[in-house]
């Protein structure tokens, strides 16, 4: 309970604090009238119908989703000019790569042509046909490996003891 004339105190379960205590009035207010003026009244006749409220949120909606198809255009459209670009930059790499290819082709033919090499045999470097030839026979090889088909330096060493030197 609260106190509103002071900090005395006043003894509660007695007669005295019931005539003690102040009597509360009301606070008077003014009396007044609310008039309203046309202007209101025109606000609350020209607000927004709900079905007109339901066309602009389809109006809205339709730009929403207008917008975003010609975002998803455009971005197509970037993308397929990008694409196309990169593949005509890899086409002339590819061009460029075959000429490169019959260019090459072509030196290796000229390199390979046997009269060609006999030719520049004979006359740049004095070469001439082999007259005889030679034929070296390996039987007697002391090279040795183990099971395993690592070459083994004991066996070797061994073979090369009977055989004669190879140098």
């Amino acid at each position: 309970m609260a106190y509103f004339d002071g900090n005395a105190a006043y003894e509660l379960n007695t007669r005295s604090y019931q005539q003690a205590r102040p009597q509360r009035r009301p606070v008077e207010r003014p009396d007044f009238q609310v008039i309203e003026s046309p202007r209101q009244r025109e606000a609350e006749v020209a607000a927004i119908s709900p079905m007109m409220l339901f066309c602009f949120k389809v109006v809205i909606a339709l730009a929403i989703t207008f917008a975003v198809v010609a975002a998803a255009r455009v971005f197509l459209t970037t993308a397929t000019t990008s694409t196309l670009l990169e593949s005509k930059a890899l086409a002339a790499q590819i061009e460029s790569a075959r000429t490169a290819g019959d260019d090459l082709e072509i030196q290796q033919n000229i390199l390979t042509n046997t009269t060609r090499i006999q030719r520049v045999a004979s006359e740049s470097l004095g070469m001439g046909p082999a007259v005889g030839h030679e034929t070296i026979s390996l039987d007697d090889w002391i090279l040795a490996t183990d099971s395993n088909g690592v070459l083994s330096l004991d066996g070797s060493l061994s073979a090369s003891v009977g055989a004669p030197a190879l140098y």
